[in-house]
């Protein structure tokens, strides 16, 4: 019985650490295919700009804003793509924790487009 008792504490003892590691934040992220493109779970697109949904805020990480549940639980990611071809060329995002914005800098003319990022499935 005691080997029965050990058996079963260990295997709930894995699978809690194993439960710890797939939430601990660490994402690999895709760009979303097509032309059309989506929101991000917790947001609304809108064109060059997103604006969250109650109980969620926008979080901005260097050149990439992740849509963050209240929790701190990422649901994606928007990044301000220059669609011009040209690497130097980079477009202006306007951000506030509850509306960003994808604008011309540097990138002539409409080429410039608010990209939502999913998570990728871990391997």
């Amino acid at each position: 019985m005691k080997n029965y008792t050990a058996l079963v504490l260990a295997a709930l003892v894995m699978l809690l650490i194993a439960l710890a590691g797939a939430s601990s934040g660490t994402t690999i992220t895709k760009r979303t295919a097509g032309t059309d493109p989506k929101s991000v779970p917790g947001s609304i697109n809108r064109g060059n700009g997103a604006i969250v949904k109650p109980g969620y805020t926008f979080v901005r990480r260097g050149d990439e804003v992740d849509v963050v549940k209240a929790r701190g639980f990422k649901t994606g990611t928007y990044v301000c793509s220059c669609r011009s071809g040209d690497a130097n060329k980079k477009c202006e995002l306007i951000f506030s924790p509850k509306q960003i914005l994808c604008k011309q800098g540097s990138c002539s003319g409409p080429s410039c487009l608010l990209v939502p990022v999913e998570p990728a499935a871990t391997q």
